[in-house]
């Protein structure tokens, strides 16, 4: 489909065009996770009067992740994952698709079915970058990037990474136990540093047979939430 209408920035990146809307700023907050896993601690939280699947990102500096676990008629469930019991405090901010009802601010962009795709009376989703690593299974950082300084930051997870390590832990010579340890990948925002650490939410007897050997790379979205 050719496009009628479009804004680029200096470096010709596309800011606007008719064919795709840009998620725009809803709300922010703090969860506190409640339950304890072993090395992590969770939570979940409701979303109303969303105009569309929502984009959640999240700052703790231990290291958290979010995710939509449901989204039905403009209400999303959403789970949060945190490094360290229960008590973890993390921020979120949400983002949306533009919402038609806010009063015109004098520009507005429609597709031909008349969605809305800009409008000037909303704040939008900025992305810093793009991130991936791979999570340890020894509950260590791995992978980290540095953005510029002098600006607040969060993280939008893409998926969900994982890893595992199996032990054998039989007292016997020659005998096996296999125990497998399980671990989440998180993302630890610390100033303008952004790096994916690990926790373990999970031991596992598995007896004499050894478990499958799990690395599960991550991946997320980095956005400039200044001033949100």
């Amino acid at each position: 489909m050719s496009s009628y209408f479009q804004v680029r920035n200096e470096s010709g990146h596309i800011q606007i065009d008719d064919t795709f809307f840009n998620y725009a700023y809803h709300s922010k907050g703090t969860v506190t996770t409640n339950v304890t896993a072993l090395d992590t601690s969770y939570a979940t939280f409701t979303l109303t009067g969303l105009t569309g699947y929502p984009i959640v990102a999240v700052s703790h500096a231990a290291g958290a992740y979010a995710y939509v676990r449901s989204f039905v008629a403009g209400t999303a469930e959403i789970a949060v994952g945190a490094k360290g019991a229960a008590g973890q405090s993390v921020n979120f901010y949400v983002f949306a698709p533009p919402n038609p009802s806010v009063p015109s601010q004098g520009f507005e962009v429609k597709n031909e079915a008349g969605q809305v795709l800009f409008h000037a009376g909303h704040r939008y989703m900025r992305v810093a970058g793009q991130f991936a690593g791979s999570p340890s299974s020894n509950g260590s950082d791995t992978d980290s990037t540095t953005l510029p300084a002098g600006k607040t930051y969060a993280v939008a997870a893409l998926n969900r990474s994982a890893s595992n390590r199996n032990v054998n832990q039989s007292p016997i010579p020659g005998d096996v136990d296999w125990w497998s340890y399980n671990f989440w990948g998180y993302w630890k925002v610390v100033a303008n540093a952004v790096t994916l650490t690990t926790a373990n939410f999970q031991a596992y007897h598995a007896d004499n047979t050894m478990p499958a050997t799990v690395s599960i790379p991550g991946r997320c979205l980095i956005l400039d939430v200044t001033g949100y």
